[in-house]
């Protein structure tokens, strides 16, 4: 959607940028929105401007210097006069989804709650001229109202360790390194080989082999991650990566390393094994989170603190670094509440068949069944069948 020579405003920011995704500060990213959605949906209008700059929100009301991007001073002129209908999300018919296969880029939630659980998933194609960052394959999640896997943020460094690197973003690195650096006019490319849904879940499958690939910066045969949010009757995601080095055939071992940015009002405790809680250290806030691996060999972890440039809420945030050393590891997580756990039993079977990796979480109403496929190269064609999820409801006792 374009106005005159206003950049896209559907689920984009002013630079280009899917909203929300590398910038955590959504104010940029309403350039342009409020003029354009105010005569459609002006009850939702007034909800967000409310949220954002209005009383509720920072109480600039658009006039706060940080917002010289925006024009929301102005396109507040242009909503309709009072009164307007008051807005409630959970009465909304607005989609929980949105995808945009153009740049890669998927947006789901299991509500309009103010507890809604929320996935985003990155990996597209690069555009010359817009702002990238070396993120493809990286996701993020809004766990039950909690921001809880965190994008580090805009940045326009080429440094490898860079918040603009895969450092700053959750993603996989090989001996320290992830994909070609980007910024300054740099940019990498991935693709979205799968997007599937229904009633109960959202799949994705990224393949960022390129991103690592480019200029042999990194080279890779593969970097493939699968990413899986079940919505229903709870929500928890399952992530699969599957890795392998150009070297691989030289039988030699190397440092993998599974990174999540995490904001500082989490602790992080390791239960046992390969079985983390992530807990809110915040007054008055008890939620707590389950972070489980499923890998045959038990990862070790380092938490570092990391800062972005940019001064937004998560600035200053927790880098979590889970390593082991392999030839082609198969990073395979569950994040779950942990209240909902406890009545869950889980088994996963790794490389069933040396071709896929099953899951099975069983409740006493339902069982869901995943199988996840290994990617081999070029002995894998599109055509093949990347995932299947199947749910069971127990008859009624």
């Amino acid at each position: 959607m374009q106005l005159g020579n206003s950049p896209p405003v559907k689920w984009l920011d002013y630079n280009g940028r899917p909203l929300a995704e590398s910038s955590w500060n959504p104010h940029p990213g309403l350039w342009g929105y409020l003029t354009i959605i105010g005569n459609r949906n002006p009850s939702l209008v007034t909800y967000v401007w409310e949220l954002l700059v209005g009383s509720k929100g920072l109480k600039t009301y658009g006039r706060d210097p940080n917002l010289n991007f925006s024009f929301l001073f102005d396109a507040y002129l242009f909503l309709p006069q009072p009164p307007v209908a008051e807005f409630q999300l959970e009465n909304t018919n607005l989609s929980i989804r949105h995808f945009c296969s153009d740049i890669g880029y998927l947006n789901v939630r299991n509500s309009w709650s103010s507890e809604a659980t929320i996935v985003s998933f990155n990996c597209g194609k690069y555009i010359e001229g817009i702002h990238d960052q070396s993120d493809n394959n990286s996701f993020t999640l809004i766990f039950e109202g909690q921001p809880l896997i965190i994008d580090s943020g805009a940045a326009n460094d080429t440094r490898e360790n860079s918040p603009s690197s895969s450092l700053g973003h959750n993603l996989v690195l090989i001996d320290g390194k992830g994909q070609r650096f980007s910024g300054r006019g740099n940019g990498v490319s991935g693709k979205i080989i799968k997007y599937d849904y229904s009633e109960v879940f959202d799949y994705i499958l990224g393949d960022a082999t390129p991103s690592y690939n480019l200029h042999n910066y990194n080279p890779v045969n593969f970097a493939i991650r699968h990413l899986c949010f079940v919505r229903e009757p709870f929500p928890y995601v399952v992530t699969f990566d599957d890795i392998q080095l150009s070297s691989f055939l030289d039988g030699k071992y190397h440092l993998y390393e599974y990174l999540l940015h995490i904001p500082k009002s989490f602790s992080v405790e390791k239960i046992d094994g390969n079985k983390f809680r992530l807990k809110s250290v915040e007054a008055g806030n008890s939620c707590s989170f389950i972070l489980q691996f499923f890998n045959q060999e038990e990862l070790e972890l380092k938490i570092e603190p990391f800062q972005s440039k940019h001064n937004h809420s998560f600035a200053n945030h927790q880098l979590l670094r889970f390593s082991t050393s392999a030839l082609n590891p198969h990073f395979l997580a569950m994040f779950i509440s942990e209240k909902k756990l406890e009545n869950l039993g889980i088994k996963s079977n790794a490389n069933l068949d040396k071709s896929r990796i099953v899951l099975d979480i069983l409740s006493p109403e339902w069982s869901d069944h995943l199988e996840l496929k290994l990617y081999r190269g070029k002995e894998t064609t599109l055509k093949d069948k990347w995932f299947k999820f199947q749910r069971t409801c127990s008859p009624p006792k």
